[in-house]
């Protein structure tokens, strides 16, 4: 959380977890499945090699 204008960071992260929330349920009912990437976990090299796996498993535990 930034140290200064709290209440608006605030107001805003607030939102657009909302946000994306509604979105992911109503990509969910529409058949698309939402895999969330983080810029912290692609960070290096390293990271991006060890996310990349993950995702590859994930996609392939595709459920019908």
């Amino acid at each position: 959380m930034p140290a200064s204008r709290v209440g608006f960071w605030r107001d805003k992260f607030n939102k657009n977890i909302a946000r994306d929330k509604k979105n992911q349920a109503l990509l969910g009912e529409t058949g698309w499945r939402v895999i969330v990437v983080w810029e912290c976990e692609i960070s290096t090299l390293v990271k991006r090699g060890e996310r990349l796996a993950c995702l590859v498993r994930e996609i392939g535990a595709k459920t019908y």
